[in-house]
C-alpha cells in the first residue's frame, strides 16, 4: 500500500537521486587507488613485486593516505544515506499504526 503513496514514492526517487553522487565519489576514489597500486605494482616489477611488498609500498605514499580518507569519508556518507532511507521507510511504515491507534 505504500508504494501507492505518491508522496513516499517521490521521497525514495529522491533518496536515490541522492545517493547516486555519493556511489560516484566512492566509485572515483576506487579507480584512483587502483591506479595508484597498478603504478607501484609496475614500478616494481623489476623487484619482488609480491601482494604484501606492494602494499608496504602503497602505504608509504601521502597520496594514499589521502585516498584513504576520502574512501573513508565516502563510506561514512553513504552509510548515514542509508539510514536516512531507513528511517524513511520505518517512519512509512509507522504512520498507518499511528493513526490506527490514534482512532482507539
Amino acid at each position: 500500500a505504500r508504494m501507492k503513496d505518491p508522496v513516499y514514492r517521490q521521497r525514495l526517487d529522491d533518496l536515490n537521486a541522492a545517493r547516486k553522487p555519493l556511489l560516484r565519489a566512492r566509485a572515483q576514489v576506487l579507480s584512483e587507488m587502483a591506479a595508484l597500486r597498478d603504478d607501484v605494482r609496475q614500478k616494481l616489477a623489476g623487484a619482488e613485486s609480491d601482494a604484501a611488498r606492494v602494499e608496504a609500498e602503497i602505504a608509504k605514499r601521502p597520496a594514499w593516505a589521502a585516498l584513504t580518507n576520502r574512501l573513508a569519508a565516502a563510506e561514512a556518507a553513504l552509510v548515514a544515506h542509508r539510514r536516512r532511507v531507513a528511517e524513511t521507510i520505518r517512519a512509512r511504515v509507522a504512520a498507518p499504526k499511528a493513526a490506527a491507534e490514534k482512532k482507539n
